[in-house]
């Protein structure tokens, strides 16, 4: 089961619904809702802000925001909005060739790591994305990256691990900073430390742990209130 479907799963539970009945109410099929729960599939877009709303599990994606649902009433209509906004505002001048490159292969988290990067104050960045190792390859060859995010476990030719070690002996690329943002097991995530990637983060998607990553990395970005 992925991580969108334990989250569905558990908000089915708190919600006392079936998945049923959750089909009805999002205007989809019971086998939709059921590829959504075994992760075969996942809810994209309106429909997916829609789900995590029903179903109440806007922590599950976006802890910093769910403390301030608590404290002030705030719902996933004003996180969307809040995010709209911050597209809209004046981010310090970043040179137009500057991008980020997420390596993923799950649409859905690549839509959440996209909308944290805005939502953190760094929507003035192209953000590339790519499923695969040899894809990125090329496209970090090409393009003048300031930042990697990327998946150890992704369908390809070249391993992530393999790909990691690729990036750090190239003498070209090798202190681009790199997240490792991924599902993989302990001994994998180990293999891939000795390679040094400047942070490890382990999945489900957790938006505090995150926004604290590219902090730390120290890419460029105009501070943002959320006041």
């Amino acid at each position: 089961m992925s991580y969108i479907g334990k989250a569905i799963e558990k908000g089915l539970r708190k919600k006392n619904l079936s998945q049923k009945e959750l089909a009805r109410i999002v205007g989809v099929s019971p086998p939709n809702v059921n590829q959504w729960v075994k992760g075969t599939s996942a809810p994209s877009g309106d429909r997916l802000l829609r789900v995590i709303e029903i179903l109440d599990i806007v922590s599950e994606f976006f802890p910093r925001y769910s403390e301030k649902k608590m404290e002030e009433d705030f719902d996933i209509k004003s996180l969307v909005k809040e995010i709209e906004e911050i597209k809209k505002r004046d981010f310090l001048p970043i040179t137009p060739e500057e991008k980020i490159i997420i390596i993923e292969d799950d649409d859905l988290m690549t839509i959440l790591l996209k909308n944290a990067l805005i939502a953190e104050g760094y929507g003035e960045y192209e953000v590339l994305h790519t499923p695969n190792a040899l894809n990125a390859l090329n496209i970090i060859g090409k393009e003048n990256i300031s930042l990697i995010i990327l998946d150890l476990l992704m369908p390809g030719e070249i391993p992530g691990i393999e790909f990691l070690k690729m990036l750090r002996e190239n003498p070209q690329i090798k202190n681009i900073p790199i997240i490792i943002h991924t599902g993989a097991d302990n001994s994998e995530i180990t293999k891939a430390k000795k390679f040094h990637p400047d942070i490890v983060l382990r999945k489900p998607f957790n938006y505090g742990k995150f926004a604290n990553a590219i902090s730390s990395t120290g890419l460029k970005k105009k501070n943002v209130s959320y006041a």
